[in-house]
């Protein structure tokens, strides 16, 4: 399976989220804060390069949010690499606050929207919900 790197302040959150990956079989590496994350990117960078995202006119993100409050998720092809299928799943605080989210990616031509959400979209909204438990459990979201 593939290499994940879990970036997160939280101890609590990230070792949760990095369980749950271990157990899916990824491998997984870990980092504290955005610096530690970024050299470990960099130290093996990922098979998929990030390009800098362009920022969509505010009609286009406002349709894309109203889409994930409605549904609870977004997907479509990725803004980053054109051959990517995206599928996102908000973190929700106690407040109804996003305050994170999960994603994956899979090629385009081996994934289309409706196999991305039947294969995907369950675990990733248990693992969103174990993820919003664990913030709150820390104190690092205010209920």
């Amino acid at each position: 399976m593939s290499r994940v790197l879990v970036v997160d302040d939280s101890s609590s959150v990230r070792s949760l989220i990095a369980n749950r990956l271990r157990t899916q079989g990824y491998t997984v590496d870990e980092a504290v804060d955005g610096e530690t994350g970024a050299e470990r990117a960099l130290a093996a960078p990922p098979r998929h390069p990030t390009p800098s995202v362009p920022v969509p006119p505010p009609a286009e993100l406002d349709a894309v949010l109203a889409q994930i409050r409605k549904d609870g998720f977004h997907v479509g092809q990725s803004t980053l690499t054109p051959d990517l299928r995206l599928l996102a799943v908000p973190v929700m605080g106690a407040d109804g606050f996003a305050t994170g989210a999960i994603s994956v990616v899979a090629p385009a031509a081996q994934s289309s929207d409706e196999d991305l959400i039947a294969r995907c979209l369950g675990p990733m909204q248990a693992a969103a919900r174990d993820v919003a438990r664990a913030q709150e459990a820390s104190g690092s979201t205010n209920p």
